[in-house]
């Protein structure tokens, strides 16, 4: 993602998630690919998905503030 192919990090994370689907880090970069491209939607689910997987993880107050900015910005 830190070259700009925000398309090319977005499959990288899936593929990292598709081998262990409790990396955390590869679901929180997962969820920022996704709001960079303007997908709040799947940013949302994924985001959603990490608190369920890691409700005492360390990022779990800045990913509920996502959500809520997320869940706002959609209405």
């Amino acid at each position: 993602m830190h070259k700009g192919d925000v398309d090319a990090a977005i499959a990288r994370y899936q593929d990292a998630l598709r081998l262990n689907a409790y990396y955390a880090k590869a679901r929180l970069l997962l969820a920022g690919a996704y709001e960079k491209k303007g997908d709040r939607t799947r940013a949302l689910e994924c985001y959603q998905q990490y608190l369920k997987m890691f409700p005492d993880g360390h990022d779990v107050s800045k990913v509920r503030k996502k959500i809520e900015k997320l869940s706002h910005s959609k209405s």
